[in-house]
């Protein structure tokens, strides 16, 4: 357990932003359900400081599914309540502005972590999925799943800690709530693709897509597997010659195609620190 294990009280409410907060994009008219993401600017009133912003949510003008989208974003909301942890990314409040709900964001410049990688190719990228890994472990003990983690949803603050958001997804277990349907995305796990609601949302899914997310990272290409998958789910480690033997041991048990063989998000972390111990002093990568 690391120092972010307490499990907090759940609450639902988020403090409202609205007047310290200028949108600075055109919101769509009469858009789909689907998420909006605007850039704003926002005034903190506690510091006077100005802080660039991204904002998402839904325009619930003309929509048939109000209930349903206020249902979703309460269940962002409760989520990013429930979360404090510096590699996950934090939500300033709700802004309420002409018909759209919106969730505001910081506003990370150095983008995603695929983006990084590229304009920075000596980058120790075993860090970052430490890091990660960490952050998601924090997660699944506050008891709740991201349900969406992949490479654009790993974002890079400005002193280079990679930061988990894209949050739309993510549920508190225990609660059913409705989201978007599943797509046959590469780092989603397959009990997930035909799912309508979050109850096929879990730790184990989470644990799937981390698996493909590391792998990624330290390789630097893709994963490519047999989509649609069948058991077992074949990956070749022989196309990653980058990640040395022990790496692949640790990460290859995630993408299992029976969810409950995967291990914990947990494990994979404890093997992961020991690898680094064992193998690397802090300043090195051991997939170099």
């Amino acid at each position: 357990m690391g120092s972010f294990s307490r499990r907090r009280k759940w609450r639902t409410t988020m403090a409202d932003i609205s007047p310290h907060v200028k949108i600075l994009d055109d919101v769509k008219e009469n858009a789909s359900s689907e998420v909006q993401t605007l850039r704003g600017v926002y005034e903190d009133p506690t510091t006077n400081a100005t802080i660039q912003i991204s904002l998402e949510g839904y325009s619930l003008q003309g929509l048939p599914e109000v209930d349903r989208i206020l249902s979703r974003l309460k269940r962002q909301m409760a989520v990013h309540a429930a979360l404090s942890h510096p590699n996950i990314s934090p939500a300033f409040g709700l802004c309420v502005s002409n018909g759209m709900f919106l969730i505001a964001y910081p506003c990370y410049k150095n983008g995603d972590v695929s983006v990084y990688m590229a304009a920075n190719p000596e980058l120790p990228r075993f860090n970052l999925v430490l890091e990660i890994a960490s952050a998601l472990e924090y997660m699944h003990e506050q008891g709740v799943v991201h349900g969406s983690l992949n490479p654009s949803s790993i974002l890079i603050a400005d002193d280079g800690r990679p930061v988990i958001g894209n949050l739309s997804r993510a549920k508190i277990l225990g609660r059913l709530g409705l989201t978007t349907h599943f797509t046959t995305d590469r780092y989603h796990a397959p009990e997930t693709w035909m799912s309508k609601d979050t109850g096929g949302l879990t730790k184990e899914s989470d644990v799937f897509s981390f698996g493909l997310v590391a792998l990624f990272i330290i390789s630097g290409r893709v994963p490519s597997w047999n989509t649609p998958a069948t058991a077992p789910i074949k990956i070749d480690a022989t196309k990653y010659p980058r990640i040395p033997v022990q790496v692949w041991d640790v990460i290859e048990p995630c993408w299992l195609y029976d969810a409950t063989a995967r291990p914990s998000i947990s494990e994979v972390l404890f093997h992961l620190q020991s690898l680094r111990l064992l193998h690397a002093t802090p300043d090195q990568n051991p997939a170099d």
